[in-house]
């Protein structure tokens, strides 16, 4: 396995932990479609956020990290409403929030609510 995909994977599930010690719970996890693929799915009280997980080895590598989300914001926005469409009860009954949490080195160094717009 190469070893971004896995600091990838590592990251997603540091990502994961922090959130559900933060309140939230995990409702889906690397939900793929055809447009792209969300992260993590979490939800807080009449809340779905929608998170994109940048794990990155070194700290130089993070800031790069974040310059690449223009270019994730449309993959990002279109798979979340394929996973609206997929989940109507959630769609209905909740307010949506794209985030990104930033991990580096195996530690989350930046939780960016509203990230961008949907």
């Amino acid at each position: 396995m190469p070893d971004t995909y896995k600091t990838g994977l590592e990251g997603e599930a540091i990502a994961a932990c922090f959130l559900e010690d933060a309140g939230y719970g995990i409702i889906a996890q690397r939900f793929k479609t055809s447009e792209g693929e969300i992260d993590l799915v979490a939800a807080q009280r009449g809340l779905i956020v929608f998170v994109e997980v940048k794990a990155r080895a070194t700290a130089a590598d993070g800031a790069a990290a974040l310059e690449g989300l223009a270019r994730d914001h449309k993959r990002i926005v279109s798979a979340a409403e394929i996973w609206r469409g997929q989940n109507p009860d959630h769609a209905t009954q909740c307010d949506f929030r794209f985030d990104v949490i930033l991990v580096i080195d195996g530690l989350v160094t930046d939780h960016i609510e509203n990230a961008f717009i949907g």
